[in-house]
């Protein structure tokens, strides 16, 4: 993402591995979960309204743009296996 031209910082989201693209909480946020299973039922659920799945990965866009979103959804496809 950095590649991407995007500004990212690590960070938790509920107990798992994230990133934070942009300042918080205009910018993109995205979530690192075990499995794409796991992500869709976290999902489903409704413990991540708002958010795409994307392989094993949660997007929640809040106040990102449509260019900067499509940039961090080509960055987790080409990143997320499952």
């Amino acid at each position: 993402m950095k590649q991407a031209g995007l500004p990212v910082s690590a960070l938790t989201v509920s107990g798992d591995p994230g990133l934070q693209i942009g300042a918080a909480p205009a910018g993109p946020t995205v979530q690192f979960l075990p499995t794409p299973g796991a992500a869709q039922y976290a999902q489903i659920s409704g413990n991540s309204q708002g958010a795409e799945v994307i392989g094993s990965t949660l997007l929640f866009p809040n106040g990102g743009s449509d260019a900067e979103l499509s940039k961090i959804e080509n960055c987790l496809t080409a990143g997320v296996t499952g």
